[in-house]
């Protein structure tokens, strides 16, 4: 099945979680959601690129085809941090029903700003170490959602299968997500136990991808892991491998 169609069905369960929190969370007698009343969802993606765009499409049919009325303020940060800051502040003092956030910094954003609306998140890979909840297992507050954690030990075990005579992996990563950080550790364990050495490279926007990938000279391979800066940049990436 393609990450593509895992994204929108992910989001779709997340769609059956909103109307739940909301009901749970409404201190009204009005219906909220299901009913005739319109919810007001605030959505923080913070970038643009498909597999997010994905995400975002499959919460959107999924409440449609629940016959949800939905109000959607959509807002993008453009993959910049202050701007999920901006919108968050903005949706916090806003009548809304439900904050609706895609990839891990737009989570963040939101967490840290909204404190009385349910806020539900995808595309996050490890909420826990991202501080968006108290335990993965029992989130507590107004916050919950869906990872998209890779299996990077099986992923780079293929890798390894595929490139019997690669030694050196090389990663591109954004500094500032914490998704990311989370899989090049995982990538470094699974590393060591195959016989890998990972290169590490860092960027701080898509704009700095090729540079980044060219700085890891002679690679025997290229693992990507789930960052958003990187994605939107990955053409560079691989013009250059």
């Amino acid at each position: 099945m393609s990450r593509l169609r895992l994204r929108r069905l992910a989001a779709a369960s997340l769609a059956a979680t909103a109307l739940f929190a909301v009901s749970a969370c409404s201190s009204s007698g009005e219906e909220s959601a299901g009913g005739d009343e319109t919810m007001k969802i605030g959505v923080l993606q913070f970038v643009q690129h498909p597999a997010l765009d994905a995400a975002t499409e499959g919460f959107k049919e999924a409440l449609d085809d629940a016959g949800v009325d939905v109000e959607y303020d959509d807002q993008n940060a453009q993959g910049e941090v202050p701007n999920t800051n901006t919108i968050a502040t903005t949706f916090a003092s806003d009548d809304l029903d439900l904050v609706f956030t895609v990839a891990t910094p737009a989570a963040q954003a939101a967490t840290q700003a909204i404190l009385d609306t349910p806020v539900l998140f995808t595309a996050v890979t490890d909420a826990e170490a991202a501080g968006l909840v108290d335990s993965n297992d029992a989130p507590g507050a107004n916050v919950t959602g869906t990872s998209d954690l890779n299996p990077v030990a099986d992923q780079l075990a293929l890798l390894a299968e595929i490139a019997p005579d690669a030694k050196t992996v090389g990663v591109v990563y954004s500094s500032g997500e914490v998704n990311s950080e989370v899989q090049v550790d995982l990538a470094k364990e699974a590393a060591a136990d195959l016989g890998l050495t990972i290169k590490e490279a860092t960027v701080s926007n898509s704009s700095e991808v090729q540079q980044a990938t060219q700085s890891l000279g002679d690679v025997d391979a290229i693992y990507v892991p789930t960052d958003n800066t990187v994605v939107s940049g990955i053409a560079a990436l691989i013009q250059v491998a």
